[in-house]
């Protein structure tokens, strides 16, 4: 399957671990010279902080997460606990 960037980043990306959107691609990681695919990151979802009153950290999800690629979202396996920004 050969898709473009452009195809990719209108996907959203879901967690088979609880169901939940994590959001859209903004970015993919690639090993250079090979030009293999090593990790997508994904625009985090706001979240209330006391430091500041919203907070939008990115995710950086390895290769070895991403389980499927459909025709209308990217499947993630996250499971709790797991540090992956």
């Amino acid at each position: 399957m050969e898709l473009t960037y452009n195809q990719l980043k209108k996907r959203d990306v879901i967690n088979v671990v609880d169901g939940k959107c994590l959001g859209r691609i903004i970015d993919m990681t690639f090993r250079f010279p090979q030009g293999i695919i090593t990790g997508i990151t994904v625009e985090g979802r706001k979240t209330f902080c006391l430091c500041r009153a919203f907070n939008k950290s990115n995710l950086f999800i390895p290769d070895r997460n991403i389980v499927k690629i459909g025709g209308d979202v990217i499947l993630v396996n996250l499971k709790c606990g797991e540090v992956c920004s």
